[in-house]
């Protein structure tokens, strides 16, 4: 069992392997598929902007952000309530298995409402038809919740309903939470752009703090690829035309042609980010 905020544990978010996959948003070469590592970014978008005023903008990076984060909370907590299941030899995860793994991870506090949730859930159904919001604006695909929850298990392991339900709530709710505090935060700094320096700062007021470290490690690596990203495009654009009348090659093209970025080798770390949480 993992324990909790181990930086060397497995499939703790504080492990080497955290986010080894992405950098500058350029996910094609995992060797997992993005749909089966990553919840669709179009819907944590929606579920991010029902918790903003309505003038307030998210930036790239915030989005990406947010990705990273529930994507690597499902697997984390799967994969410690797996654990539970198989030193009980079954084979199906449910809902009672991930509250349990919740609360062994330190998130105590969060567990009740869930509790609550869990318990409405298998009473009526799991009917949400009633809701005066559009179930894609306020939830989290469940297919895609299922694909991740099943990299994080053994071959032969199932997931019951409630189980995939319980995440979804949990983790459309946490995005809710999250940008509803960073909202707040920019607003008083009469800003209208959420990035994700924003969303580090809410998940450390919010009690997140040890789950902040590898995160902006992530958003560093996530920058620093996008910049190496956009010299390279122009570099490129560049050194195939030359200025039109001049007879003299773009400027561009004398600089300095850098190799494609790969923001998870460590050797390539500019140096440690610094964040610091403002003081009011």
């Amino acid at each position: 069992m993992a324990e909790v905020g181990s930086p060397g544990s497995q499939d703790s978010p504080h492990s080497d392997d955290y986010g080894n996959n992405q950098g500058g948003g350029d996910r094609n070469n995992s060797s997992v598929r993005e749909q089966d590592r990553f919840l669709p970014i179009a819907n944590i978008s929606r579920i991010m902007k029902k918790a903003l005023p309505a003038n307030a903008k998210i930036a790239k990076d915030a989005k990406e952000t947010i990705q990273e984060c529930v994507s690597e909370f499902i697997s984390f907590i799967t994969s410690e309530a797996s654990d539970k299941c198989q030193r009980e030899k079954r084979k199906t995860i449910n809902g009672d298995d991930l509250l349990w793994a919740m609360s062994t991870l330190g998130f105590e506090e969060y567990v009740e409402p869930l509790k609550v949730y869990l318990h409405k859930y298998r009473e009526g159904g799991g009917d949400r038809n009633n809701s005066s919001v559009r179930e894609q604006d306020r939830f989290l695909p469940i297919a895609n919740i299922s694909r991740i929850m099943k990299k994080a298990l053994p071959a032969n392991a199932k997931i019951a309903k409630d189980a995939k339900e319980t995440i979804q709530e949990c983790v459309s709710e946490f995005i809710s939470f999250i940008t509803s505090e960073a909202s707040d935060k920019c607003q008083r700094e009469k800003r209208k752009t959420i990035n994700g320096d924003d969303l580090l700062w809410a998940m450390s007021t919010l009690g997140f703090e040890e789950y902040v470290e590898p995160l902006k490690v992530y958003l560093h690596k996530y920058r620093e690829g996008e910049k190496g990203a956009v010299i390279n495009k122009s570099s490129g654009e560049a050194a195939s035309g030359k200025k039109e009348g001049s007879g003299m090659m773009s400027p561009g093209v004398q600089m300095a042609q850098p190799g494609i970025y790969n923001p998870y080798m460590p050797s390539q770390m500019v140096g440690p980010v610094t964040y610091q949480a403002p003081h009011y």
